[in-house]
């Protein structure tokens, strides 16, 4: 079974910051292998370790189980897609806790945009948050245009906040998965969809709640991964009543297939980076035609390997679609 070594990265290192004007939210070939939708359908991406945390990427069909709500489902469509077209965003937290991060961000960024936009049709987009979110960047596949959209990382902090000692996390995740990514013009299932959310996990001021930010993310089919600046430890008992921003990230990356990210001493953003950049591109495609269901209703995955030693990364559920 061939495998890629990964580096389990779960304790990493602080800061980052990479000319156009920033537009309030919402505001918006190589021919692959893609999903012809000719009915309902319901697209899953998913990654393959083993016990060692080494991704799995020769497994077929017949290697994986799939189950809807308790009940094993056919898989209509399959294939190791290491070259579907990405579109990826990265959402910056601006407020003042994470000011010290932004050289370091955006140098990190920059490279990993590089080594990840490989093909004509990869897009990403940049979305800066604090007690607002602002588009930096609408989709592009031009480096320049999303380093130029980095470097207005300090302009949006010192010209563009509030001022209010509040971020709105959950807030921006629901705006970008629901209202940006809608400008998407790859769409959900003919392309795979990540955000990367640099914060330190704390939600201040949200209307919407956690709850909120992981259905906007599956509704999206986009994966979530958090990477994360605080002084939280992942193995320090959480104080009830407390904040618990590595809690809530890891539960909203767990849910819509992503992973979270922990940086401090000892481990670069880049490697971090890195570790995603090569996630993206080692992920297998499923689909499935989900059994008949109420408009709005959702609905508990369990995608696993018949082999127990394996372990799979995939979103958790999908909500059955409403008419627009």
């Amino acid at each position: 079974m061939r495998t890629l070594a990964v580096a389990a990265l779960f304790l990493l290192t602080p800061a980052l910051a990479v000319s156009q004007q920033p537009e309030p939210l919402p505001a918006p070939s190589d021919q692959t292998p893609t999903i012809t939708v000719t009915s309902r359908i319901v697209a899953l991406d998913a990654l393959v370790r083993d016990k060692s945390g080494n991704l799995i990427v020769d497994l077929a069909q017949p290697d994986f189980n799939l189950k809807v709500d308790g009940h094993t489902q056919p898989v209509r469509y399959f294939n190791r897609d290491q070259d579907l077209p990405l579109t990826v965003g990265l959402l910056f937290d601006t407020s003042a806790s994470q000011h010290q991060y932004f050289d370091d961000e955006a140098l990190a960024g920059s490279i990993f945009l590089r080594d990840t936009l490989t093909r004509s049709n990869d897009r990403a987009f940049l979305v800066a948050f604090d007690t607002s979110a602002f588009l930096l960047q609408p989709f592009t596949h031009s480096l320049p245009s999303l380093n130029n959209g980095m470097r207005l990382l300090g302009y949006r902090t010192n010209q563009l906040s509030s001022g209010a000692n509040a971020t709105h996390l959950y807030d921006a995740i629901v705006h970008v998965c629901g209202q940006v990514l809608e400008q998407d013009p790859t769409g959900a299932n003919t392309g795979r969809r990540a955000i990367l959310i640099l914060t330190d996990g704390e939600d201040v001021g949200s209307r919407a709640n956690v709850d909120d930010a992981i259905r906007a993310a599956q509704e999206a089919n986009t994966a979530v991964y958090s990477i994360l600046y605080t002084r939280e430890t992942a193995d320090y008992p959480h104080v009830p009543g407390q904040r618990d921003g590595i809690g809530v990230m890891r539960r909203i990356s767990a849910e819509t297939g992503g992973r979270e990210f922990l940086v401090q001493r000892g481990v670069s953003i880049s490697a971090v980076f890195g570790a995603i950049a090569q996630e993206l591109r080692s992920e297998y495609r499923l689909a499935f035609t989900p059994p008949e269901s109420k408009p709005g209703k959702y609905h508990r995955i369990e995608l696993k390997g018949n082999d127990p030693r394996l372990v799979v990364q995939a979103r958790t559920g999908y909500w059955e679609r409403t008419a627009k």
